[in-house]
C-alpha cells in the first residue's frame, strides 16, 4: 500500500501516527470503504460502487490496514 494512500486512510479513521486527524464522519457513517479494479488496478475510496467508471468492471473489496489487523 502506498504511503499516501496510508496516510489518507488513517486520516479518514484514525490511527497512530495521524497528527492531524480530522473527524469529517461520524461513527454511524462508517460505510467508506476500499474498492479496487482488477484491470485497471485503480483503488477507490468510496461509500458504494459495484463498477469501475473509467473500465466497467466489477470492482472489489480491499482490506484495510484494520481488517489485516495492522492498526
Amino acid at each position: 500500500m502506498s504511503q499516501k494512500l496510508s496516510e489518507r486512510l488513517k486520516s479518514l479513521v484514525g490511527g497512530p501516527g495521524c497528527g492531524s486527524r480530522r473527524q469529517t464522519k461520524s461513527r454511524d457513517d462508517a460505510q467508506t470503504a476500499l474498492r479496487t479494479c482488477p484491470d485497471c488496478e485503480k483503488t477507490f475510496i468510496v461509500d458504494e460502487m459495484e463498477r469501475c467508471p473509467d473500465c466497467g468492471v466489477v470492482v472489489e473489496e480491499t482490506p484495510t490496514e484494520r481488517d489485516l489487523g495492522l492498526l
